[in-house]
């Protein structure tokens, strides 16, 4: 009779952009190996996978983990790693699992759903944030006032969005006019008109 495993995502990490990597399996892990499609891996951290000591390595498309001095997997539900991960296609998908048991052999490996990405916009600053996005796709606006002579003028603001302030009178900048600018305007005039 041969073991039976399942390898799905789970969780989704909007602040870390990554992904959970789950399985059950009916008898202790060995080693594991997976392919993602779908996405470029980046990186991966935490799971039981750490908790072991387990030598992680991954590519761009391959996650990788094993102990060198035998250390098992536990058996049943566990969160085997989390992946860091920057989508290309609309869906991320596990591909080529690769299970060990404790003793070497194969463990037969079922894959669970892939994850179906959410193109938009991921900073929570811009006008048209979207919290359900899962891939950044660079549509990002920022609205705001674009003038560069207004006091509150928005370096980051790319659409004027009509609440730029103007005091065309405040000479010195204090953000007041007065009677300090109304010298300033009177020794302007002065100095041009000796020039």
């Amino acid at each position: 009779m041969f073991s039976q495993a399942i390898i799905t995502f789970g969780e989704y990490n909007t602040e870390l952009n990554s992904l959970e990597v789950n399985y059950y399996s009916e008898e202790e892990i060995g080693g594991c190996q997976f392919n993602i499609t779908g996405a470029t891996l980046t990186g991966a951290y935490g799971g039981v996978a750490e908790e072991a000591n387990w030598t992680i390595s991954n590519s761009e498309t391959t996650w990788l983990g094993l102990s060198f001095s035998g250390v098992t997997l536990p058996n049943g539900n566990n969160n085997l790693t989390n992946i860091y991960f920057i989508p290309y296609e609309d869906e991320i998908c596990i591909e080529f699992v690769v299970l060990a048991g404790g003793a070497g052999a194969n463990i037969n490996t079922l894959i669970g759903e892939c994850f179906l990405t959410t193109a938009g916009c991921m900073d929570e600053n811009a006008s048209n944030y979207n919290p359900d996005a899962t891939a950044d796709n660079g549509s990002c606006e920022y609205l705001g006032c674009i003038y560069e002579q207004a006091y509150n003028f928005d370096f980051y603001a790319q659409t004027d969005d009509g609440s730029c302030i103007f005091n065309f009178g405040d000479l010195n900048g204090d953000t007041e006019v007065d009677i300090l600018d109304i010298v300033l305007l009177v020794n302007q005039i002065l100095e041009e008109q000796e020039n």
